[in-house]
């Protein structure tokens, strides 16, 4: 009804209060859905992606965007999606990780067609947080099927991984 698929609240030690819809995310479009979000450290910043589903497993498309803290919500910022540059491509780009420090991210990029179809998990790294990601680079380490980076608290990586048609939790240590 709304298009909002991204809420946010505050956590009071047992539960989610002051629920709000981000609408500044929307994409105002039906069947285009802004999902996979990640908070910076210092709340400032969300990173999100964004894309066309037309009823296949997979989205058609989707990118990466940035979001910034605007007082009481997150504002849609197209001028900084100049930084992810080198990370959006005609593939599909989603479920970012941003590290602690800004410099940072991890995503994955989906390639290929119908069952040929693969997950690679990438980072991308810049010298400051006002200037663009560099090239991406694949982590060849981590093999397989994998999606969804997240960063634990240690630094090290925790991702989905297929295996067996089936998804299991693993963990990288950089």
């Amino acid at each position: 009804r709304t298009l909002v698929t991204v809420h946010c609240g505050n956590f009071n030690g047992s539960r989610l209060v002051d629920v709000r819809p981000q609408e500044g995310l929307a994409g105002r479009k039906v069947g285009r859905l802004t999902f996979d979000v990640d908070v910076s450290a210092d709340g400032a910043t969300l990173v999100f992606a964004e894309g066309s589903f037309s009823g296949a497993s997979v989205p058609d498309e989707a990118d990466l965007h940035i979001a910034s803290w605007s007082g009481d919500r997150f504002k849609r910022d197209p001028a900084r999606d100049r930084l992810l540059a080198r990370v959006n491509t005609p593939e599909l780009e989603y479920a970012p990780a941003l590290s602690s420090d800004g410099l940072e991210l991890y995503f994955t990029r989906m390639s290929g067609f119908w069952i040929f179809r693969s997950a690679h998990i990438l980072v991308a790294r810049r010298a400051g947080v006002d200037q663009a990601f560099g090239e991406p680079v694949e982590l060849k380490q981590i093999d397989g099927f994998v999606e969804g980076p997240t960063l634990a608290p240690d630094g090290s990586l925790v991702f989905h991984k297929r295996v067996n048609d089936r998804y299991e939790l693993w963990r990288w240590v950089k």
